[in-house]
């Protein structure tokens, strides 16, 4: 039995999910207005995720390191 009861977990590096990273655009509002004529400041950025398929979780091993570790696991 695993730490996390009779979940199935899966750990993969392909379990991430791509979030737009607006912090080096000065007003976020203004570019989103401008993105279909001008290129913006604004970047495509890999972040770690979990997903669930029926009884199983696909997750990155950055976030079950970090889950381990919350719950007093060994990593």
């Amino acid at each position: 039995m695993t730490p996390f009861g009779s979940t199935q977990f899966f750990v993969t590096p392909n379990a991430v999910e791509y979030v737009d990273d607006w912090s080096r655009v000065r007003s976020p509002s203004r570019a989103r207005r401008r993105m279909a004529k001008y290129r913006q400041n604004i970047q495509k950025m890999a972040k770690p995720a979990a997903y669930q398929f029926g009884g199983a979780i696909h997750i990155h091993p950055e976030l079950y390191r970090e889950l381990k570790r919350q719950i007093g696991g060994r990593p």
